[in-house]
């Protein structure tokens, strides 16, 4: 169902140090394995204000990235910090860096969201972009599945639905959805009754009942 989790750290002055990690690039499936860790890997740099060992992506799947996170995880929101890190990264990017960019768009299926992502930077902040890119990047069928991502009122039920396109077969279909309705007992027990002696089935009743208006209000 999900491939992050969110953790935190206070260090000695009391600064809270908040962390995402991710053993997946993106949540939803039609993501999910777009890009490996070994390419990302490939094309890490150092970031030697981190730590003599901190690496982090290169420019150009951080560019990609960037276009890809603020559609799938925020379904279009023109959050300026978004915007101003796509527009920082196109800017830093050679001839040849763009090129790969807009190929690995094309190979991930995420032509338009890339698109799209830059035409807002552009009229935030005048970023630079070829015609040549545009025209690379409009190509896309304008009915390319990820643009699902890009619709107004996008629902979680929308996306679940897509997760379900995007899974071979109905195994692993069904797999997601039993994750969903019915997670680990343990899990249930620690997050929504964490010490009650409630029936594990009232548990997930109580989850499915509660939680079923959430998957229909728009995003």
């Amino acid at each position: 169902m999900t491939y992050q989790f969110h953790s935190q750290r206070i260090d000695e002055h009391g600064v809270r140090h908040l962390y995402d990690v991710h053993w997946k690039i993106a949540n939803p499936q039609r993501f999910a394995d777009a890009v490996r860790f070994d390419e990302l890997a490939a094309d890490a740099v150092p970031l030697p204000l981190l730590g003599t060992y901190a690496r982090g992506i290169g420019r150009v799947h951080a560019l990609w990235l960037a276009c890809m996170h603020r559609a799938a995880h925020h379904y279009d929101r023109d959050t300026i910090v978004w915007l101003y890190d796509i527009h920082l990264l196109m800017s830093a990017l050679d001839p040849e860096g763009v090129a790969r960019f807009v190929g690995l768009a094309e190979r991930t299926g995420i032509r338009r969201i890339c698109l799209r992502a830059l035409l807002l930077a552009r009229d935030r902040f005048g970023t630079a972009v070829a015609p040549t890119v545009f025209a690379s990047l409009e190509a896309a069928p304008a009915n390319e599945p990820s643009t699902m991502f890009l619709r107004a009122g996008v629902r979680k039920v929308d996306v679940l639905l897509d997760d379900m396109r995007v899974l071979p077969g109905w195994r692993s279909r069904l797999t997601l959805l039993r994750g969903h309705l019915f997670p680990d007992a343990a899990y249930m027990r620690s997050m929504d009754a964490s010490g009650s002696a409630a029936p594990i089935l009232w548990l997930y009743l109580r989850r499915i009942v509660a939680g079923a208006a959430k998957w229909f209000r728009h995003q």
